[in-house]
């Protein structure tokens, strides 16, 4: 908000060095973004990604002798995945397979999901990676359009 008011300020009362504020700003963000953005895509198409999520789902399942964090059974719920590898990881810690590692559409013969959550999660954020990277790409056009116009307005002074 306070690098928007900068450039409307420097637009409308016609103030040089806001515009120029402005545009130094936007240029940060550009910059930032377009590396996030390198380093997500980088780092979410290879199996790295997979093993990370994997091996913290399996330290929470650990530490968890006595229960599983909530998030972890909306995960399982909403994802039909059990496990950080796979519905073995619960008796290998001591611990009874969650409700939620359970296929409700059969109610007299419950199926265990075979998917890991590791493995389950990867797919998810792969299958929506195209629409966070478009959104990602329009803002960082929206923000370059943006110094493109301080700049015009800037050289007209």
């Amino acid at each position: 908000i306070l690098f928007g008011l900068c450039g409307c300020c420097g637009a409308c009362f016609a103030v040089g060095w806001l515009l120029i504020l402005f545009v130094l700003i936007m240029a940060v963000l550009v910059v930032v973004e377009v590396t996030v953005m390198g380093l997500v895509w980088k780092y979410a198409s290879g199996t790295q990604l997979e093993d990370t999520l994997t091996s913290t789902l399996l330290k929470l399942i650990e530490a968890r002798k006595s229960g599983l964090p909530n998030f972890l059974h909306d995960i399982q719920l909403n994802l039909k995945c059990c496990g950080a590898k796979g519905p073995d990881d619960y008796p290998k810690n001591g611990l009874s397979i969650p409700q939620s590692c359970y296929n409700d559409v059969d109610k007299y013969a419950p199926r265990v999901h075979g998917t890991g959550c590791g493995k389950a999660i990867t797919v998810f954020l792969n299958e929506q990676s195209l629409k966070v990277g478009l959104v990602a790409l329009g803002v960082v056009l929206a923000q370059t359009l943006a110094i493109s116009f301080a700049l015009v307005l800037y050289c007209k002074l």
